[in-house]
């Protein structure tokens, strides 16, 4: 089964591997089926910090997302719509079992020409 590799801010890591975050919000979805989530962090750390594992997700208006989800989202009102100004859709990835590695990994040590994605990219 396909990975997904995840850009996500240095902030919402933290949250979500102190299970405070329990969806990760995206405007756009994965084609293919994918059933683990590979976390790279964001400038400044730029590093991936760990996995989880993908459960349900959810797609929706953001109001309707924003009201499934915000007991559990790890973000304010406000983070959320800014995010998804201008946006019909949004989809919430439900996060299960976050593993966050003992040591982060380098990608650019082991793939010299890593660049990070936009918003995700598919990974084996």
């Amino acid at each position: 089964m396909t990975s997904v590799l995840l850009s996500i801010k240095p902030t919402f890591v933290e949250r979500i591997f102190e299970e405070e975050k329990r969806f990760e919000f995206r405007r756009s979805i994965f084609v293919q089926s994918v059933s683990k989530a590979i976390v790279y962090c964001t400038s400044p750390v730029k590093l991936i910090l760990g996995e989880f594992e993908i459960g349900e997700i959810l797609e929706g208006t953001p109001e309707d997302i924003w009201e499934k989800c915000s007991l559990c989202a790890g973000i304010s009102k406000m983070e959320y719509d800014e995010y998804f100004v201008g946006s019909s859709r949004a989809y919430a990835i439900t996060i299960e079992k976050p593993n966050r590695y003992t040591e982060p990994i380098d990608p650019r040590k082991d793939m010299v020409s890593f660049v990070a994605p936009q918003s995700f990219r598919y990974f084996k």
